[in-house]
């Protein structure tokens, strides 16, 4: 291929990557301000539900019902995986970036045709990748979450019993 085609192969990868790169930043970014914003929220809800009962004496129910929000806001949180997935896209946005920079500044002076390829294969097989990644790992399904795991109990003491006895 002429040097001209080589040329408009390298520009149009370099922004489909800096597109990429862009997009998987920005939902990094929401995922980590979403949990901030549920983390605050959910200390406010604590905040108010202490002053209204403590010094306002709103009616129990009331104080009982914000009381209840930050379980809840925990474990809507905690089940949308908010901080993986944070971590899972500026991982990707990282990956990216490092094809970026290898694509515009680790290439020869005369990239051929082979190596610009081999930079967008390592991308598709990077996208591979964390796909396989997300599907093993990021997925939450409505019966994920409502899955209830037993807590493990100890030897010592064994469920629906009293104090544990001294073992012999």
């Amino acid at each position: 291929m002429s040097d001209p085609e080589v040329s408009a192969r390298k520009a149009a990868l370099a922004q489909e990557l800096e597109a990429e790169i862009r997009k998987y930043f920005g939902f990094a970014k929401s995922a980590y301000l979403w949990l901030q914003g549920l983390f605050i929220l959910s200390l406010c809800c604590s905040a108010l539900a202490a002053i209204l009962g403590l010094f306002l004496g709103v009616p129990g129910k009331i104080v009982g019902g914000i009381a209840a929000l930050p379980p809840i806001i925990a474990f809507v949180a905690v089940n949308l995986k908010l901080q993986a997935r944070s971590n899972w896209h500026y991982r990707k946005s990282y990956a990216l970036d490092a094809l970026r920079s290898r694509l515009l500044y680790q290439l020869p002076a005369n990239p051929t045709v082979d190596d610009i390829a081999a930079i967008a294969k390592a991308r598709d097989d990077n996208n591979d990748a964390m796909e396989r990644e997300w599907q093993g790992t990021m997925e939450t399904s409505f019966a994920d979450m409502l899955k209830q795991r037993p807590m493990p109990h100890s030897i010592e003491s064994p469920p629906n019993q009293g104090l544990a006895q001294p073992r012999h």
